[in-house]
């Protein structure tokens, strides 16, 4: 169909709503009615009682089945993009450009895949059905609201008046604060943010109907690929600011080869004394034309690619070479924490690895925490899992259970694979400050490691008002934004410095929150 047959089309069934099935039309009813009286008695009047309704739904279905016959995603509930295509090819035939704008958001939710892989599809479906509800019921009369893909919504804005880029970054805001409030499922409390993406019709004039649309994708990467929560605005440069990918699973192995992955640290620190108890070594690729690339990017590339062990090879020899640079800076950090993953741990040699590359660094095993995922420990029905760990544990090294409250790990395991310290999932630690329930959570973990006389460490610690609860509840360490971002090592140590000194300057002040103001 042409435009002008779109635009045509649009404006016979603005003409029949208004004209015919609007107000205008029921008002003139009566008036039929008589005149059929007056032309043909009472026979006439029958006549158009009867053909009068049937007339109306006949227009009325003829013009508007095309929307009414498309089909809903079946998780959110929301119609389909041929749905939202259809919604804005009529409005852009129905609004005055020159007194309003048709305006489109694209939004996902972020970090849904991990969600997944640590709690499962019921919970994410739980989650994406909750969301389209919230954001349902935001929109005003006349809007739209349609899924593009699994984690991927169109939200159509229809008559938007001047400043049109302000009053669409309102409703963006406020769509991204109807996420506030948690999500619940089966007892689990998820706490969600959104990345959106925003564009303006005038802002793509020549593009087609659909070039708004268009835009308010490419806005919606580039919003994503910043990082959770962010909003981004298409202008006409945007374009050229996409950073490809397509071409990066050729260049990740000689990534890992020619020093472009290399590992920032993120501190861990006591809540008793505010002291630094050690880093976790994080995995960046420095790329030399497009520059930092962000894990949940190359990270898939790096397990398609079979290159796992490799990576895990690099971030150790790192770690370890780190340790020895703060010692000889005199900063003296007790230990640095490197990631293992279940593909690592099913080598039978991976003890004898590690126990390598200590002597080499000339560093003793209780200076080395191996983290492992939850999920990990808790499907390791393996013999050569639970051998690797246990082997390391004889070594000397401490393991860490990382993301701890998102699996389904058993007591025994705990106890069975020599686990030193849990470390708290980010989604039991969010809001525990103002959330009763998170914080029955995290008192019910704590109360658990304390009967096993295990430490904790709680992950993705954000706010002040966090670390603070997170001390009084009797956590014994914490890890997060709040403390600091990850870092690279050549910035450690101007953060330790500042971090020590700090502390010195606020004695003998309670030390519970001082991690927190040196880092702000």
């Amino acid at each position: 169909m042409s435009a002008r047959t779109d635009r045509g089309f649009g404006t016979i069934r603005e003409l029949a709503t208004r004209h015919v099935l609007g107000p205008i039309g029921l008002a003139l009813t009566p008036a039929i009615s008589l005149v059929a009286f007056w032309l043909g008695g009472e026979r006439a009047l029958l006549g158009a009682a009867l053909c009068l309704p049937i007339l109306v739904l006949a227009i009325h279905r003829h013009l508007f089945a095309p929307t009414a016959t498309l089909a809903l995603d079946p998780v959110s509930g929301l119609p389909l993009r041929d749905a939202f295509e259809l919604w804005a090819k009529d409005a852009m035939v129905r609004d005055n450009p020159e007194a309003f704008q048709l305006a489109v958001l694209v939004l996902s939710i972020d970090d849904l895949d991990a969600l997944e892989s640590r709690l499962g599809r019921h919970v994410r479906d739980s989650v994406v059905a909750d969301a389209a509800v919230r954001m349902r019921d935001m929109l005003r009369r006349g809007d739209m609201i349609a899924n593009l893909s699994p984690n991927c919504i169109a939200v159509g804005l229809a008559r938007v008046r001047p400043p049109e880029t302000e009053t669409v970054l309102q409703l963006a805001r406020r769509l991204q604060s109807g996420f506030e409030e948690p999500f619940r499922d089966v007892g689990v409390r998820v706490y969600r943010s959104v990345s959106v993406g925003g564009a303006i019709g005038r802002q793509v004039l020549g593009k087609g109907d659909l070039g708004v649309l268009d835009a308010a994708i490419e806005a919606h990467e580039i919003a994503r690929k910043t990082g959770p929560g962010t909003i981004r605005m298409y202008s006409p440069g945007l374009a050229h600011k996409r950073t490809p990918h397509s071409d990066l699973d050729s260049e990740i192995g000689p990534a890992l080869e020619n020093g472009e992955v290399v590992a920032w640290f993120q501190p861990q620190i006591s809540t008793d004394s505010g002291d630094i108890t050690g880093f976790e070594a994080l995995a960046r690729w420095h790329h030399p034309s497009r520059g930092i690339i962000s894990p949940m990017t190359f990270l898939p590339l790096i397990e398609r690619g079979c290159l796992t062990q490799r990576l895990t090879e690099i971030i150790l020899d790192q770690s370890l070479g780190a340790l020895n640079l703060w010692d000889k800076a005199g900063l003296e950090i007790p230990t640095v924490a490197v990631n293992f993953s279940g593909e690592d741990l099913r080598n039978p040699r991976l003890a004898d690895f590690i126990r390598w590359e200590l002597d080499r660094h000339d560093l003793p095993p209780s200076r080395l925490t191996v983290e492992v995922l939850e999920n990990v420990i808790a499907e390791a029905r393996e013999d050569a899992i639970s051998k690797t760990l246990g082997a390391l544990a004889g070594l000397g090294c401490r393991i860490d259970l990382d993301d701890f409250g998102t699996g389904h790990t058993s007591i025994l395991n705990i106890r069975r694979f020599s686990v030193a310290r849990l470390k708290i999932d980010r989604s039991l630690i969010s809001r525990v400050d103002s959330d009763p329930d998170q914080r029955d959570m995290v008192a019910a973990v704590l109360s658990l490691s304390e009967r096993l006389r295990i430490e904790t460490l709680a992950e993705g610690v954000e706010t002040t008002g966090e670390h603070a609860m997170l001390a009084q509840l009797g956590c014994g360490y914490v890890q997060g934004f709040a403390i600091a971002r990850p870092l690279p090592l050549a910035d450690t140590f101007a953060w330790v410095d500042a971090h020590r000194a700090h502390l010195s300057a606020n004695q003998p002040k309670a030390m519970h929150t001082s991690g927190d103001r040196a880092a702000g």
